[in-house]
């Protein structure tokens, strides 16, 4: 449908425009009126309008009966109902980063990949933006701080996915912010060597502590449709103007070029529309085969090494920097590109008791500056997070990557969580993890997502610790057998920390994820 709606579109728009009407202009002279988005996405060939409502158009304007006849059917106006079937999962991955300077639609193709891929596009918190208005009435005032916000802000927010496991869409790297914007305002003058030599300190801290992303997707854009973009946005200030524009633009043409951070791919988003679906979905082909041609070398931790040839699907907008615009797989890449085993593996889902084990913030600080209305309570330091550590590090060492949803869900009881968003964060946890992990004990909730994740198929460890009692329920759960499940049983989280890392686990999660650490292990890790 997608090809026959957009030359409907460009016909519409063309019989509109030989009428000299604008788009709002048709919309309200109908017989009854419509509203001028219905047009506009007619015209871009984004959405189709009802029946009656395209009739009315097409009638309005003149256009032949056998042009819009065919998009009246029942078989056309279902789809325009309908969302498409197909499920993109480029699973294994972490971040997809998208590059490039203002202008270049960078956000725009971000928010719509995140869209299609449902997951997070970040950062999502606006709070560095409510600086932008004082940076350009005063640069040497707020140049520091803004710099400082965006870094943090973004940093902060990469961590908390980084360590849920939750893949996720990154608009804007964070070298870019470093060494494009920082630099920029330190070349300047308007950031002092002093605040400057802080903030490259900081950066240093999530530089040499972060992941890269999996891949970054550079927009590019030329120097005179950038400007064009940037003045239809009328944004009268100093971080707007041609100059500045001109001068951060070719910042980015020197970072590209240096550029070697994760693989990097060119996006033309100049003369390509992404707002398009039909262009998210050949996006989303096109990371599929660049994505999973990374796992599938996973086992040599290198990526299409020069010497091997490889038969792959040809690109449709993806182009790897370096490569000439019309090349196809196999990729050439000079040296291979290491890829961490954390970088593609398999999630495992670590429930236990929450509510049971927490304390009342209220009763346990009543001096306390801001009253605390948990319901949930939180759980403070000590020996029963230190347990639940215990598991995610002989997890890890594994090379699965966690959700240990006290922490990544509600921080540990800091952030204040309804029945309704703790259900559904927690249940989408479950349903979209590759392996379950359980400390069960006699929590209700722990036991609900047990339930699910046997439900869905999920391998799951049961773990019965003696030093936390456990429930009639999940003692039994050693007997059944008819499912992927494993249970171990320990006397101590001493104990529980050698049982994880035995070579019975690590057998048992071999049969259902292929990571390296599982598929070689280690002498030291058997038990």
């Amino acid at each position: 449908m997608s090809a026959a709606l957009r030359n409907l579109g460009k016909l519409v728009a063309a019989f509109r425009t030989d009428k000299a009407l604008t788009q709002r202009e048709l919309a309200t002279q109908m017989d009854p009126p419509t509203n001028r988005s219905v047009i506009s996405h007619l015209e871009q060939g984004l959405r189709l309008p009802a029946a009656d409502v395209l009739k009315r158009i097409c009638e309005f304007l003149a256009m032949p009966r056998s042009i819009w006849m065919p998009f009246l059917s029942e078989g056309f106006q279902t789809l325009r109902t309908v969302r498409r079937t197909v499920s993109w999962d480029l699973r294994p991955f972490q971040t997809i980063a998208f590059a490039g300077p203002s202008g270049s639609g960078k956000t725009t193709v971000a928010r719509s990949l995140a869209r299609a891929l449902d997951v997070p596009c970040l950062p999502d918190d606006l709070h560095p933006k409510r600086y932008l208005q004082d940076l350009s009435a005063d640069p040497e005032r707020w140049a520091f701080e803004t710099q400082l916000a965006f870094l943090t802000n973004k940093a902060f927010q990469i961590a908390n996915f980084i360590d849920s496991g939750q893949p996720f869409v990154l608009d804007r790297t964070l070298t870019e912010d470093i060494h494009i914007y920082a630099r920029f305002f330190a070349e300047k003058g308007v950031i002092d060597g002093r605040s400057a030599k802080t903030y490259e300190t900081i950066a240093e801290h999530f530089l040499t502590r972060l992941p890269q992303p999996d891949i970054v997707l550079y927009c590019e854009i030329s120097l005179p449709t950038a400007l064009t973009r940037v003045r239809e946005r009328n944004r009268a200030d100093e971080l707007h103007t041609d100059d500045h524009i001109s001068a951060i633009h070719t910042r980015y043409a020197n970072w590209i070029d240096n550029c070697a951070e994760s693989l990097v791919f060119s996006l033309d988003t100049e003369n390509t529309d992404f707002r398009h679906a039909f262009r998210v979905e050949e996006l989303c082909n096109d990371l599929e085969v660049v994505l999973r041609s990374t796992a599938a070398d996973m086992s040599q931790l290198t990526l299409w090494n020069s010497n091997r040839k490889r038969q792959r699907a040809p690109l449709v907008h993806l182009r790897q920097r370096g490569e000439p615009p019309d090349s196809t797989w196999p990729l050439r890449i000079g040296a291979p590109v290491e890829i961490s085993p954390s970088r593609v593996a398999p999630v495992a889902y670590i429930a236990a008791p929450f509510t049971t084990v927490a304390v009342d913030d209220t009763a346990r600080d009543p001096d306390a500056l801001f009253s605390n209305t948990r319901p949930h309570g939180s759980i403070p330091k000590g020996a029963y997070r230190e347990m639940l550590f215990i598991v995610e590090r002989a997890l890890k060492d594994m090379g699965l990557l966690t959700i240990l949803p006290h922490r990544d869900v509600n921080k540990w009881g800091r952030h204040t969580l309804t029945p309704v968003e703790g259900m559904r964060t927690c249940t989408n946890h479950v349903a979209t993890c590759d392996l379950f992990v359980g400390l069960l004990c006699t929590s209700s909730g722990a036991h609900y997502e047990f339930g699910l994740a046997l439900g869905l198929g999920k391998p799951s460890l049961v773990i019965l610790l003696d030093e936390i009692p456990s429930s009639f329920l999940a003692q039994g759960a050693s007997g059944l057998l008819d499912y992927d499940l494993l249970v171990l049983s320990a006397s101590s989280s001493a104990e529980l920390d050698r049982q994880i890392r035995s070579g019975r686990v690590r057998d048992f999660f071999r049969k259902f994820v292929a990571i390296p650490a599982i598929a070689t292990g280690s002498p030291k890790e058997e038990g």
